[in-house]
């Protein structure tokens, strides 16, 4: 058989059974298991017990299986007991997307036969015990049918799961019908009706099991009882069974959580959905088709009893792992150091200083603090989930000198750094201080100057008073005394000496 045209690009993973399916020229080819083919175009290969094939469409229509694909026989009508004359037809529905093209039987009670028919389908008059079995499949269960010569009988399906409806009919040979009926389960009366009608239970559930048994009667008269019938509810699914990666994982791992359970053959088609809990409360989203929860960082705050709930939503089944406790694993910190920023454990007065505390690991939430030494009062506290913390003193003085350390402590105990001694330096101070004097010498130099000029400019009144050469040049006298000077004429005119006046 060649290959069909349709590619798979992608690599599916089964996340109920922990397989890859990958393309390979055509076909499925299972990661795992070398040699494990599965063909595309959808017929079994032998050689593929692990896979139940349901669809080209997406990984959600590829199912696990322990065992190779076994298929499942559906009655039409559904009853495993009939009169004697009736007719059943029996469905092998395999695992094929199309209708296989032969399909193998076996009856099993005497006498024993093997009946090989075309298509899935096989109509049976006789009472015995069939199977079923299509290429590359196992043999599926089998279904026990019987015809009766009674008149009067009770009819219940073959296999009836959790959440299914249970139906049951009394029925009686003829065109009669029944105007007087009851029915039993365990010898106590369910249902006591004055016509003829069927025993519905909407959802069944495993306390339904039990022995049924029904009584009726023509105009009242003559009540008949029917054959018993034992039926036992059969479980959807198993109690959920939660799997973690790790159950003691280390800080700050990831984590995968796994719900894992398994629908039977006859109801694969049933959508179950999934929910995770710590501790009682609800981890993640809630109810959802992953059975599959990943916590990407795990912390020790997070550990405690963990559960999950697997549901069959339309079926009204739900049922619950039971607990797993995990407890996370923390790494205490060590190697805890100290230093400073700007490096050398020298700072500049007036400037800032950064204390930089730092471990060499430690798993969680790390409370760091400073100190001075000789005091037991902490200068800063920080709690971060790092292995770094910092504390800045934004305006060194001279005082902030000294021995420093710090203390970390992530839950296990805390641990302290050495000692880093700080000095001071006080070149911002001097160099503030210079700028002050600088700014003290410039004002007494321009008082000085400002008084020189005043002296300079009185001698030269002076001078003139004195009938001197008033352009005499003194060194002390800058030119502009000269440009503020009377003139000689206006100066003898307005010159008024207490001597003259006198």
């Amino acid at each position: 058989m060649s290959p069909p045209s349709h590619r798979l690009r992608d690599t599916w993973t089964l996340t109920d059974c922990k397989y890859q399916l990958r393309p390979v020229q055509g076909f499925w080819k299972v990661g795992e298991e070398s040699g494990t083919w599965l063909q595309f175009g959808g017929s079994w290969r032998p050689s593929c017990p692990f896979l139940l094939f349901q669809g080209q469409q997406g990984p959600e229509n590829i199912h696990c299986a322990a065992t190779a694909p076994k298929p499942v026989i559906s009655l039409h009508p559904p009853w495993t007991t009939a009169f004697r004359g009736e007719t059943v037809n029996l469905t092998c529905d395999g695992l094929h997307l199309h209708t296989p093209e032969k399909t193998r039987w076996y009856q099993r009670w005497y006498p024993q036969e093997e009946i090989l028919t075309r298509g899935n389908t096989l109509a049976v008059r006789r009472s015995g015990e069939y199977q079923c079995q299509t290429r590359g499949s196992s043999l599926s269960s089998p279904v026990r049918l019987m015809f009766s010569r009674e008149t009067f009988i009770l009819q219940a399906p073959h296999s009836v799961f959790e959440g299914d409806a249970l139906v049951l009919r009394c029925q009686r040979r003829g065109k009669e019908k029944l105007t007087a009926l009851t029915y039993t389960w365990n010898g106590k009366t369910l249902l006591d009706s004055n016509k003829s009608m069927d025993l519905c239970i909407p959802r069944a559930s495993l306390n339904h099991s039990g022995t049924y048994q029904c009584t009726g009667s023509v105009d009242k008269r003559f009540p008949v009882k029917s054959n018993s019938k034992v039926i036992k509810i059969q479980e959807l699914f198993p109690r959920p069974e939660l799997k973690a990666t790790a159950s003691q994982p280390t800080e700050g791992r990831s984590v995968s959580l796994s719900c894992e359970t398994r629908l039977p053959p006859e109801r694969m088609d049933t959508l179950l959905h999934f929910i995770f809990f710590r501790d009682g409360r609800v981890v993640g989203s809630g109810w959802n088709r992953s059975s599959e929860l990943q916590i990407p960082s795990i912390w020790r705050q997070d550990s405690g009893s963990y559960g999950c709930g697997a549901g069959a939503v339309a079926r009204g089944v739900h049922k619950r792992s039971l607990p797993l406790q995990i407890s996370v694993q923390g790494i205490p910190v060590s190697q805890v150091s100290m230093e400073t920023q700007p490096p050398g454990d020298q700072a500049v007065e007036g400037e800032i200083l950064v204390l930089v505390c730092s471990v060499a690991e430690g798993t969680g939430d790390t409370t760091f603090s400073w100190h001075r030494e000789g005091t037991e009062e902490s200068l800063g506290r920080k709690t971060l989930r790092s292995w770094r913390a910092e504390l800045e003193i934004p305006v060194v003085k001279e005082s902030h000198a000294g021995g420093y350390y710090c203390v970390a402590d992530n839950g296990y105990g805390p641990l302290w750094s050495e000692v880093v001694n700080v000095t001071v330096t006080g070149t911002p101070g001097d160099r503030s201080s210079f700028a002050w004097v600088g700014v003290a010498a410039g004002s007494l130099g321009a008082l000085l100057a400002a008084g020189l000029l005043f002296l300079c400019c009185h001698w030269r009144e002076s001078a003139w008073a004195g009938l001197k050469d008033p352009f005499a040049q003194s060194p002390l006298c800058p030119p502009t005394c000269h440009a503020q000077a009377p003139s000689r004429r206006s100066g003898i005119q307005g010159l008024r000496s207490p001597s003259l006046v006198d």
